[in-house]
C-alpha cells in the first residue's frame, strides 16, 4: 500500500468521524421525542433528525468512495 493510498483510507475514516459526531450531537442537544410532541415542535424535530441522518448517510457514501478509489489507485499503479 503506497503512502497516497494510505491517506485516502485516513481521510474516508475521518468521514465516517463526522458521521458518528453528528449522531452524538443530535443525541446530546436534540430534545427527545417526548418533549418535541408536549411543546409542540415534532416538524422541526423530524426535520433536525432527517438532516442527521442525510448527513451520517453522506459521510458514508463519501468514506466509501474515498477506500474505493484508494484500492483502485493502488491496482492502476502497479
Amino acid at each position: 500500500m503506497t503512502r497516497s493510498a494510505l491517506g485516502w483510507i485516513i481521510a474516508g475514516f475521518l468521514a465516517l468521524g463526522l458521521g458518528a459526531t453528528s449522531i452524538v450531537l443530535g443525541l446530546n442537544l436534540v430534545p427527545s421525542l417526548t418533549d418535541a410532541q408536549e411543546t409542540g415542535l415534532l416538524a422541526p424535530w423530524i426535520l433536525t433528525w432527517f438532516l442527521i441522518a442525510l448527513a451520517v448517510i453522506s459521510s458514508m457514501t463519501i468514506a466509501g468512495f474515498l477506500v474505493v478509489h484508494s484500492l483502485t489507485n493502488e491496482r492502476r499503479s502497479n
